[in-house]
């Protein structure tokens, strides 16, 4: 699979944050992009999904359900055969908590705002 052949959601609840990174996706050749506002929204497109994406990017920090609580019911079987999709915190603060929180919900690792293509590349290397 190619990389223009993946689809890669974006949860923020900035909508700008949500442009710049799928301006970013667009940039490494991913054109099949989802977004939601917040986790609450996250699961329900990521239900609807088809094909499923091959990777979130999801805001820590956003009202409602925030990306910690969505990494937990995404991991808990939310929305069924998901429960392995790579996750990336997408956080400006990539704190110590933070990083343990990350290896207790199996997450992939984070980027730091803003993101890149450098900084959003090697993820998409691995999926």
């Amino acid at each position: 699979m190619t990389t223009s052949d993946k689809t890669v959601m974006i949860v923020d609840d900035d909508p700008l944050a949500r442009e710049l990174l799928t301006a970013v996706l667009n940039a490494c050749g991913i054109t099949r992009v989802l977004s939601a506002g917040d986790g609450e929204e996250g699961l329900a497109v990521l239900a609807r999904a088809d094909p499923a994406p091959a990777l979130i990017i999801t805001d820590i920090d956003m009202p409602r359900m925030d990306g910690w609580s969505l990494a937990r019911r995404i991991r808990m079987g939310a929305v069924e055969g998901q429960n392995d999709l790579p996750i990336v915190m997408l956080t400006a603060n990539n704190s110590e908590r933070n990083q343990q929180k990350a290896e207790f919900h199996r997450i992939e690792g984070y980027l730091v705002k803003p993101p890149t293509p450098d900084t959003v590349g090697p993820f998409l290397s691995r999926v």
